[in-house]
């Protein structure tokens, strides 16, 4: 009899661990994963088949340290307009053959990280406006340094229009 009662105690024991276990991850990670996360954020992606993938602020340090070429976005889903951006940066991305564009939030960024940014691109980087930077590979000196950033450009002399500032931005990106 001890030897049954065990044998229930521990299958009650695994179930209990199973449906801990789900309930961490239906709670903790998001419907879709990365993709549906920043879908839940910019709500004009079309589906979880965009190009953004989140990166850290170390990792674009590596990335500019190593020599990657790589797209990075930072904004955030709060600045004004910006899903307009988001969905065309998405749909450029794609028609360049672009697979991912790395996103980092203003709000996850410091001070440090700002001016990091800020050295790096050699522009002041307003976190008011949503902004893409191409860091490409110097075959010099084999870091990445910032070849074109879209906040450069007045967005009035696209008649406030994102999609042929945006246009203009992967075009002197990749030809």
């Amino acid at each position: 009899m001890n030897d049954n009662f065990e044998k229930k105690l521990t299958k009650i024991m695994m179930i209990i661990a199973v449906v801990g276990i789900a309930i961490v991850i239906l709670v903790y990670f998001p419907w879709g994963g990365e993709k549906g996360k920043i879908r839940k954020e910019y709500s004009f992606l079309e589906n979880n088949e965009h190009v953004f993938s989140y990166i850290t602020m170390e990792e674009i340090k590596t990335n500019i340290e190593t020599g990657v070429t790589f797209q990075l976005y930072l904004g955030n889903e709060n600045l004004e307009k910006v899903n307009y951006f988001v969905y065309y940066v998405d749909q450029l991305a794609k028609e360049n053959h672009e697979e991912v564009v790395y996103y980092l939030d203003f709000e996850d960024m410091s001070v440090d990280d700002l001016t990091y940014i800020k050295t790096k691109s050699s522009i002041e980087v307003d976190a008011s406006l949503p902004t893409m930077i191409y860091f490409k590979r110097d075959i010099v000196d084999n870091v990445s340094k910032a070849f074109d950033i879209s906040c450069i450009r007045n967005l009035k002399d696209y008649e406030s229009n994102y999609w042929l500032l945006l246009q203009d931005y992967f075009r002197n990106c990749y030809n």
